[in-house]
């Protein structure tokens, strides 16, 4: 059954909407929520989802700078934007990768979970959020152990964000070399 999903639903239609909602997301809502965190902060802040790594004492500094306001923000951005987010960016991952490996390997259809990789970025960045939505609710009393359990999750979820990235521009060159190959093949 997940294969077929994948099979139908890696077209260029589903995968170049999944990719707009993705860029529309990061270049106008992600925007539009961190200027109100950083207005409240009256200072530019990077929270912590945009950070590969941080540590106890750059939490309290940041939850601190946020003020109420800016906690407030960020908490809405944790529990409502960024538990869309991770649905549409991992769509977006596995579907491109869906439509590469059915292109390099049409009758070899297990070689398709390949592609549900992304699943793993989308994972850690859900186990993330909920941390991070933790130690808003917790602060100032966040403990060394939230901290470090979140900033192993955003460590996770960049690193298989990566990986995902690097898989679809390796299948993109595999596709295209393949395809080439066919051709010159056929003459």
């Amino acid at each position: 059954m997940i294969y077929q999903a994948l099979k139908k639903y890696s077209n260029w239609k589903v995968i170049l909407s999944l990719l707009i909602l993705t860029l529309l997301f990061m270049s106008v809502v992600f925007p539009h929520y961190e200027a109100k965190i950083n207005k409240a902060a009256n200072e530019k802040v990077r929270i912590l989802d945009a950070r590969f790594s941080y540590n106890f004492e750059q939490v309290n500094s940041l939850f601190s700078k946020m003020g109420s306001k800016g906690r407030d923000a960020y908490h809405f951005i944790a529990a409502n934007v960024d538990m869309v987010y991770p649905i549409v960016y991992g769509l977006f991952f596995i579907l491109s990768i869906a439509s590469f490996l059915k292109k390099i390997f049409p009758e070899r259809p297990k070689i398709m979970l390949v592609a549900l990789i992304p699943l793993i970025a989308v994972l850690f960045d859900y186990l993330e959020n909920f941390n991070t939505l933790k130690m808003l609710g917790n602060f100032p009393n966040i403990t060394p152990g939230e901290v470090a359990n979140g900033a192993l999750f955003t460590q996770l979820k960049w690193e298989f964000i990566a990986i995902s990235i690097f898989l679809i521009l390796i299948l993109a060159a595999a596709a295209g070399i393949r395809k080439l190959l066919l051709k010159a093949n056929s003459k």
